[in-house]
């Protein structure tokens, strides 16, 4: 979504799934695009700027939450009054989210998804990082 300059507010007004975002991009570019291929390539980018940012020396460790969601019980009167996320719930939702990405539990893609992907010759941004 990022990659299309569009504000993730306006999702149910101009477009309500991938196959709206294809769409407009075959009427843009003149270039025909499945939504599975705007999956796949969105699925790329994530996972490039995730190699990027490994090799920069980003980890698990900074894939964190506002200090105010932590740690600041939500004030109001609705159903959310008083809770905060606990590391121990960001944690699994880590876990879940690495999973569904198809990245080892320390956030780093695997040589498979990678090689899924046409990102296997970029694997050494990431050799000798993991932890």
């Amino acid at each position: 979504m990022d990659s299309f300059i569009v504000c993730k507010n306006a999702k149910g007004t101009f477009y309500k799934e991938l196959a709206d975002l294809a769409k407009l991009y075959s009427l843009v570019t003149g270039v025909e695009v499945s939504p599975e291929e705007l999956g796949t390539t969105a699925e790329r980018i994530n996972t490039l700027a995730r190699l990027i940012n490994l090799r920069e020396g980003l980890s698990r460790k900074d894939d964190s939450l506002p200090w105010k969601v932590m740690n600041q019980p939500i004030p109001d009167d609705g159903p959310a009054k008083g809770a905060v996320v606990t590391q121990e719930e960001l944690d699994l939702m880590l876990d879940d989210y690495y999973n569904v990405r198809g990245w080892t539990l320390e956030g780093m893609p695997k040589k498979e998804k990678l090689k899924e992907l046409g990102l296997a010759e970029l694997q050494c941004l990431i050799e000798g990082k993991e932890t």
